[in-house]
């Protein structure tokens, strides 16, 4: 794990806590990580980049990835997400340099997950490409630069109908600010995001409107009294906006999350302590049908252990039965009927992904290695999207310390 701009960066998101994770991301080679001691600052870019510790490419998978295939695959890029949408697929990234510094945003599209091509994007010039987020029938591709001679950070966007052909999202106000995510609700679309200055660690909670046709609105800070240090992540659910991350230490050393309500995204209000979430900190929370389900970790310092949380109405939560182990849950989608958390856990040499499966949130069993996403050594890939029966998992291998260079692959199947 490595400290930045935003501070440590780890796929607690998505990958994390990105936010809607993540999370998020940053702009040098990272291991899809189980959270260490919460960093005082949500996943996002980082000026130094620093080889991650994962075994080499060519290294031998511990597990047959089954019936997964490359169908994809690029030396000196990464890929930090894919996700459904016209044309079909869209993955998202950026190329670099050897040592893994990103030198520009990177997207991928494929209308059947076995052909990709590369997006022409304006101006993508020193950024990376880390979330793209679908609001109707709009698409943004969001990340950030960071620009050392000027000493900032800017998040950098593009908005697109078709998948195919991006235009530039151009704000003054993304000035050393970083967005996290794009929210659809019925009282308009929202971007959320933290302050990122410089150099510094990213905190507190920033939203944006965000108009028909892409433009964003200037930024509002929420400073609501007893809030989170920064805000991870925010859903609409409940004809509200959730919004959730850490609050501070408390006296037995251990913090919780603590989750923000507002009805039309400008007033926001802290909601009572949650008692489930006491020691917890929540990386993604969706709703799915009548409850929300909520994934995570438990714990301060490695090894922290996965948890899941399920509420009717988002002001009284339950822990839900996780299998024991070590690890965390990073993210949580729906497919089909079934519910899917992704994470990771720590093995003797390496970060390994894991997957469970839940029909109600309240029960989650762990699926097999390579069931789910490919079990390779070395890869970092927790992000999968469906286009027609075929599933594709985007991600990146990072190499060693004495040889850095990233690999993007697609694999699908």
């Amino acid at each position: 794990m490595k400290t930045g701009t935003l501070g440590k960066l780890s796929r607690r998101r998505s990958s994390a806590l990105l936010l809607l994770v993540i999370l998020v991301v940053g702009c040098s080679p990272e291991p899809s990580g189980s959270p260490s001691a919460p960093p005082g600052s949500p996943p996002g870019p980082t000026a130094t980049p620093v080889a991650s510790p994962v075994a080499s490419p060519a290294a031998e998978p511990s597990l047959a990835p089954a019936a997964w295939t490359e169908a994809f695959s690029s030396e000196l890029a990464i890929l930090r997400d894919v996700v459904a949408g016209p044309p079909g697929l869209i993955a998202a990234g950026c190329r670099t340099d050897p040592s893994g510094t990103c030198l520009r945003g990177l997207l991928l599209t494929s209308s059947d997950g076995a052909s990709w091509t590369e997006v022409d994007l304006e101006g993508a010039a020193g950024a990376s490409v880390g979330r793209v987020s679908r609001v109707g029938d709009r698409l943004f591709a969001l990340g950030y630069r960071i620009d050392d001679q000027r000493g900032e950070i800017r998040t950098v966007g593009w908005t697109s109908l078709d998948g195919r052909s991006w235009s530039r999202i151009s704000s003054a106000s993304f000035k050393n600010l970083f967005i996290n995510d794009v929210i659809d609700s019925p009282v308009g679309a929202l971007a959320i995001g933290v302050n990122a200055p410089y150099a510094g660690e990213g905190f507190g909670f920033v939203v944006w409107d965000v108009e028909p046709d892409g433009s964003f609105g200037e930024p509002r800070d929420v400073h609501p009294t007893g809030g989170p240090g920064y805000v991870a992540g925010a859903a609409w659910t409940g004809g509200r906006f959730l919004a959730w991350g850490d609050g501070a230490y408390e006296g037995d050393n251990v913090r919780s999350t603590i989750l923000m309500a507002s009805p039309d995204g400008k007033a926001w209000r802290v909601l009572p302590k949650i008692p489930a979430f006491h020691g917890g900190s929540v990386v993604k929370l969706i709703a799915v049908g009548d409850r929300l389900v909520a994934v995570g970790y438990e714990g301060t310092f490695q090894p922290t252990s996965p948890r899941a949380w399920i509420s009717v109405d988002g002001a009284t939560w339950e822990a839900a039965e996780v299998p024991p182990g070590a690890g965390a849950m990073d993210t949580v989608t729906v497919e089909g009927s079934q519910l899917v958390a992704r994470g990771t856990e720590p093995s003797a040499t390496e970060i390994r992904p894991v997957s469970w499966s839940s029909s109600d949130g309240a029960v989650w069993t762990r699926l097999p290695a390579g069931e789910d996403t490919p079990d390779l050594s070395g890869f970092d890939g927790l992000t999968r999207a469906m286009v027609g029966a075929r599933a594709c998992v985007a991600g990146t291998f990072y190499g060693d310390p004495t040889s850095p260079a990233p690999r993007a692959v697609i694999y699908c199947r």
